[in-house]
């Protein structure tokens, strides 16, 4: 009866828990899909916390406040980044101005969580590929990127437990071509530095094994640019005589590629190249950027400014017939990305973790528990009742007498030495035997047996 009343008043309160549970889930399910905001998970709880039975005033306020805080991401692919840009500003700024002491920490947590996934996941990985293709300036990109890395050293965190970027190959992007004039201009190669077909920058005739991209005729060629390294680039070299090496994090390197590209193409209209030298070099120059260039522009952790525009150079040889058509292998091989990020009700990320499912395992341990304490029961109660058939086989069919007495014994009921308070019986071997619960007097006769 114990523990029928105990199982049942557990039962009742996991019940209105799990009411209770279900209730918020629906609730929360609700207002994502009457949102249709983005999820990008969250940095300020983690999967161990749904678990959590106690929560302390703090805690809850955060997790009310980051609710609240929801709602500001906007529900629309970004597109305009500047006004993007001053909508997170204001929105900080009114945090701050309103709010004062403990709650101003716990606000601009919540805030930053927010924003700061939604910048993560959605905006980067859009606003890089807009300013590769030449569609947003230095200013607002570099803007966008100083704000995600504010609110990362605000929160403490390096961005892992927000949701992974969004998959760029379901958001196209518009690339524009370069405006090109192909005619001629008479100081259009000065600017260059222009080597002869058999010498190498420094001079020195080259061997037969070198390979360094030129056309295939004329005396002075122009060279293509490389990187520092291929793998973990820092810098670009630039045929250029008054500045030949940028740093492809700094804003004099904002579209170097493409301002090479168009002082390249005026030079090559003038009388000493041909139309096979002008196809060669595009060939050359396309092979580069699609080997060696674009496998850095998926990556999410380094924004490189001296890659900006370069994808308008490879939309303008495209429109122009001049791109190679041989197969490219890239010499970097792509981050491996996984996109998890969608748009509306889904079933990860910060909702699924504040409200878990029915499945839980809360409700699961509380059964196992039960299921344990019936059968340790059962089991106690099947071994009282053999034991009962035992001893009672034991009294009626064997050595009654004596089981009697040592038992008696053991159990400290009687004392060996009390025997005048016994009753003897002459068994038919002649022995006497000691029985309890006898107060006759005890008889001399016979030998007393053992």
């Amino acid at each position: 009866l114990l523990i029928f009343f105990l199982s049942n008043q557990v039962l009742q309160n996991y019940s209105f828990k799990y009411q209770h549970m279900v209730r918020s889930k629906q609730l929360a399910d609700g207002a994502i899909l009457y949102n249709k905001s983005v999820n990008v998970r969250t940095v300020l709880f983690d999967h161990t916390d749904t678990c959590k039975t106690c929560w302390s005033i703090a805690e809850l306020n955060l997790l009310v406040a980051r609710r609240l805080m929801q709602d500001l991401i906007p529900k629309r692919i970004p597109k305009d980044f500047p006004a993007l840009l001053a909508y997170m500003q204001t929105c900080i700024n009114t945090v701050k101005s309103k709010t004062s002491g403990k709650g101003t920490e716990i606000m601009l947590s919540a805030l930053y969580d927010a924003l700061g996934g939604y910048l993560h996941s959605v905006v980067i990985p859009i606003l890089n590929e807009a300013f590769y293709a030449g569609n947003v300036d230095y200013k607002i990109t570099s803007q966008i990127h100083y704000m995600l890395s504010q609110m990362m050293n605000y929160l403490g965190t390096n961005g892992a437990s927000w949701a992974n970027p969004c998959d760029m190959c379901r958001i196209p992007t518009k690339v524009s071509a370069l405006p090109l004039r192909m005619c001629p201009e008479h100081e259009a190669c000065d600017i260059f530095v222009l080597l002869g077909h058999r010498h190498k920058i420094s001079g020195t005739p080259l061997e037969t094994n070198d390979t360094i991209p030129m056309c295939p005729s004329g005396d002075l060629k122009i060279q293509i640019p490389f990187l520092d390294d291929n793998f973990y680039p820092s810098a670009i070299a630039v045929p250029l005589k008054d500045h030949a090496l940028f740093s492809l994090f700094s804003e004099c390197a904002v579209n170097i590629i493409p301002k090479y590209y168009i002082m390249a193409m005026r030079c090559l209209a003038s009388e000493r190249y041909s139309t096979k030298d002008i196809v060669a070099f595009n060939h050359n120059l396309h092979h580069w950027i699609i080997s060696t260039v674009v496998p850095h522009l998926h990556e999410l952790d380094r924004w490189y400014p001296g890659f900006g525009g370069v994808m308008r150079v490879v939309e303008t040889m495209n429109r122009r017939g001049l791109a190679t058509p041989e197969p490219i292998n890239t010499n970097v091989k792509p981050p491996k990305r996984n996109y998890t990020v969608c748009f509306g009700k889904e079933k990860c990320g910060f909702a699924s973790a504040m409200f878990p499912s029915s499945g839980d395992s809360f409700g699961l341990f509380i059964w196992i528990l039960l299921v344990i304490l019936a059968i340790l029961i059962l089991l106690a109660c099947i071994f009282c009742l053999l034991r009962c058939i035992c001893i009672r086989r034991c009294r009626k069919h064997g050595g009654g007498d004596e089981i009697n007495t040592l038992v008696s014994l053991y159990c400290g009921l009687r004392e060996p030495s009390t025997q005048g308070d016994e009753k003897s019986k002459i068994n038919k071997s002649g022995s006497r035997s000691y029985l309890t619960g006898s107060s006759s007097p005890a008889t001399t006769s016979g030998e007393v047996s053992e």
